[in-house]
C-alpha cells in the first residue's frame, strides 16, 4: 500500500534550485530508494557484464574459436554473444515462474546468484590454447546461463520496484531503474577504453570479469534485506498455476504487439551500444579508440533523460514519447548508417548523441508500459517473456546479421532501409496498442 507523500516544491518563495532538490527528494521517495537500489544495482551488473561480452566479443573469437579469417572470428565473438540472449526467454519464463509463484525477491536472488557466478567462471576461464576444445565449449555453456539469469533479472527487478513505488510515479521508477542500468552499461564501455590502451596486457579482460563478481556479492547483501511487494503479499495464496499460458490464451494480441515494439527497442539498443562501435572505427577519418568514446557519450545520454523522459510519460501517457523517439531514431540512425562516409567525425559524435537521446524517449517509458498491462499474478511471466522475446532475443542477433549485412555491397544502405522499417511496423504496434481495450486486461 503506497503511503501519500506531500511535494513541497510548488510552495511559493522557494528559490529554484530548492525547488528542484525538494522535488527530486519526493520523487526519490515516491519511488521507495531502499528498493529501488536494491533492483538498480542487479540490473547495473547484468548491463555491465552484457556490455564486457559485446565489447570482448571479437576477442573472445580469438581466444576460444581460433580461426585465420578475421572475419569469421569476429562472427563467432558476435554469435557467442548473442547466444546469451537466445537463453533469456527461457531464463523469463523460469524466473517469472517463480516471481508470480513464490515472490518477486526469490526471484531476484535466484537470478543474481547465477550471474554472479558464471561472471567468475568466464574471467577464470582457460583459452583454446590452453585446454583445446573443451574451452570453447565451456565459454558457450557459461553464456546460455548467463542469459537465463538475465531473462529473470531485468524484468524481475522492474516488477520489484514499481510494485514497491507510488503507482502515480510509476514511469519515473521504471526510468530511473533503467539509468541504474545505463550506469552498468557506460561502466562496461569504459572499461573496454581502459582496455584499449596502449600498454594494457593481454590478459587484462579477466580482471573486468572478476570485477563483476564483486558487484554481485555487493548486490546479494542488499537484496538479503529487502522486503517482498505488498502486491504480491496481497496474492500470495492465489497465484496462477501457469501464469504464462493463462495470459497467452487470453492477451494473444497484446503479447505481438508487445514484442514488435520491444524488438525494435533491442534492435536500435544493440545497433547503437555494440555494432556502431565496430561499423564506425572501418571509416578513414574515425579511430578505434574516437568511435569507442562516441559510444560511451550516447550511453551517457541515457542516465540523465532516462528518469526525466519516465516522469514525462507519467504525466502525458507511455505512448507518446515512446512514438516521438521511434520517429527520431529512423531520422538519425537512418542518416548514420546511410549517410556514414559523407561525414566527418564530429557530425559522427554529435548524430550519435541524437540518437542515444532518441532511444531514450523510446525505452524509458516502454517497460513499465509492458509491465502495466499485466495483472498481478501473472505479471512477472508475461512481462518476462515479451521483453525477453524483442529486446533480449531480436536485440541480441542484431550486431551478427548487422556484421553480415554491411559485409555485402551496399550492405549499409540495406541495414539503414531494415531499421526504418522496422520502426514503422513498431508505431503501427503503437497505434494499435492505444486502440486497444488495455482497461480489460486489469
Amino acid at each position: 500500500m503506497s503511503i501519500p507523500i506531500a511535494d513541497t516544491s510548488n510552495r511559493p518563495n522557494v528559490p529554484l534550485f530548492l525547488k528542484i532538490k525538494q522535488k527530486f527528494l519526493y520523487l526519490l521517495k515516491a519511488a521507495n530508494v531502499k528498493t529501488l537500489c536494491t533492483s538498480v544495482l542487479g540490473g547495473a551488473l547484468e548491463f555491465y557484464v552484457f556490455q564486457l561480452f559485446g565489447f570482448f566479443a571479437p576477442i573472445f573469437g580469438k581466444l576460444f574459436f581460433p580461426n585465420d579469417n578475421h572475419i569469421i572470428s569476429t562472427l563467432v565473438g558476435f554469435g557467442l554473444f548473442a547466444v546469451g540472449f537466445l537463453t533469456r526467454p527461457i531464463g523469463g519464463i523460469i524466473f517469472g515462474y517463480i516471481g508470480d509463484h513464490f515472490g518477486r525477491k526469490t526471484s531476484l536472488y535466484s537470478s543474481l546468484i547465477l550471474m554472479g557466478t558464471t561472471t567468475l567462471l568466464i574471467g577464470l576461464m582457460p583459452t583454446y590454447e590452453k585446454i583445446g576444445i573443451v574451452a570453447p565449449l565451456l565459454i558457450l555453456s557459461l553464456r546460455l546461463l548467463q542469459g537465463i539469469s538475465v531473462g529473470g533479472e531485468l524484468p524481475g527487478g522492474l516488477v520489484f520496484a514499481i510494485e514497491h513505488a507510488n503507482p502515480n510515479y510509476t514511469g519515473f521508477v521504471g526510468g530511473f531503474l533503467q539509468a541504474g542500468y545505463c550506469g552498468g552499461t557506460v561502466l562496461g564501455a569504459l572499461t573496454g577504453l581502459i582496455y584499449s590502451l596502449p600498454g594494457m596486457p593481454d590478459w587484462a579482460w579477466r580482471i573486468f570479469f572478476i570485477f563483476g563478481f564483486i558487484l554481485s556479492l555487493m548486490g546479494l547483501y542488499i537484496r538479503k534485506f529487502s522486503p517482498e511487494t505488498p502486491e504480491f503479499n496481497s496474492i500470495r495464496n492465489k497465484t496462477e498455476k501457469a501464469p504464462l499460458i493463462t495470459g497467452i490464451k487470453r492477451y494473444p494480441q497484446i503479447f505481438l504487439l508487445t514484442i514488435l515494439i520491444s524488438s525494435f527497442a533491442g534492435v536500435v539498443l544493440f545497433l547503437n551500444e555494440i555494432f556502431m562501435p565496430y561499423f564506425l572505427k572501418q571509416l578513414p577519418f574515425m579511430s578505434d579508440s574516437f568511435s569507442r568514446f562516441c559510444g560511451t557519450a550516447s550511453c551517457c545520454c541515457y542516465i540523465p533523460l532516462m528518469p526525466i523522459v519516465g516522469l514525462y510519460s507519467d504525466k502525458v501517457g507511455r505512448l507518446k514519447p515512446m512514438a516521438i523517439g521511434a520517429v527520431l531514431i529512423m531520422i538519425f540512425m537512418g542518416v548514420m548508417l546511410s549517410c556514414s562516409h559523407l561525414l566527418n567525425r564530429y557530425s559522427v559524435f554529435f548524430i550519435y548523441i541524437a540518437i542515444g537521446s532518441s532511444i531514450t524517449m523510446l525505452c524509458a517509458p516502454l517497460q513499465t508500459f509492458i509491465a502495466e498491462l499485466f495483472n498481478k499474478k501473472i505479471r512477472c511471466s508475461c512481462f518476462s517473456f515479451c521483453q525477453n522475446v524483442g529486446l533480449g532475443v531480436f536485440g541480441g542477433l542484431t550486431p551478427m546479421v548487422a556484421t553480415i549485412i554491411v559485409a555485402k555491397p551496399m550492405g549499409h544502405l540495406l541495414l539503414a532501409f531494415c531499421v526504418v522499417s522496422w520502426g514503422i511496423v513498431a508505431l503501427i504496434a503503437m497505434n494499435k496498442l492505444r486502440n486497444s481495450e488495455i482497461r480489460k486486461m486489469r
